[in-house]
């Protein structure tokens, strides 16, 4: 399970930059199975990062 984390920008950044932070974040290990790729299986590993990162926010 991923611990609570501040968002990449704080709120009173543009949404649009704080979006962008997140696609980028999630793009990345542990939320993606494939280093240097965006690769996420069903109920794989990187899938499930992704659900505990994305409900964190």
């Amino acid at each position: 399970m991923v611990t609570a984390t501040p968002d990449p920008l704080p709120r009173d950044r543009p949404s649009g930059a704080r979006a962008v932070s997140r696609c980028d974040l999630l793009g990345e290990v542990p939320y993606s199975d494939v280093p240097g790729q965006l690769f996420r299986p069903y109920l794989g590993g990187g899938h499930a990062a992704t659900l505990d990162r994305i409900a964190a926010w």
